[in-house]
């Protein structure tokens, strides 16, 4: 669920700067296992494409020489992959296949839902009595 292939959670496209900035806010993880980087400074650690030509001599660190370019660009590579699992998401095979897999594993926990109506979990659970 967590790679977003059931069909039946919030889609997931994890942005890496990001998580970089997350998991190892000081670069500390970065500069020990990529070496070209070790003296980057902070600015540019976990975005060096952005590090202007003084700044990749300062550090020992030229682009697309110690260490590459850019394979892809984050913010492209997310909306395309978005716009093409919602193109899929919309087949009706698909909303059958995540119906499905919804009855088998989705949630049985009751929602906090301020509609008062039921909550999809809900309607689940009644959906696995029935069957």
């Amino acid at each position: 669920m967590q790679s977003g292939v059931t069909g039946i959670n919030t889609v997931r496209i994890y942005n890496p700067v990001k998580q970089a900035r997350d998991q190892d806010p000081d670069g500390l993880f970065v500069r020990r296992w990529i070496p070209a980087l070790a003296d980057v400074p902070d600015d540019y650690i976990f975005k060096p494409w952005k590090m202007p030509l003084e700044t990749q001599s300062r550090a020992g660190c030229r682009l697309g020489h110690d260490y590459h370019l850019p394979i892809v660009r984050n913010e492209v590579a997310a909306r395309t992959s978005k716009e093409c699992i919602a193109a899929v998401r919309k087949k009706v095979e698909v909303k059958n296949e995540s119906t499905r897999v919804f009855r088998k594993h989705g949630s049985r926990k009751r929602s906090n839902n301020r509609s008062g109506g039921p909550a999809m979990a809900d309607t689940a659970t009644q959906l696995q009595l029935d069957l």
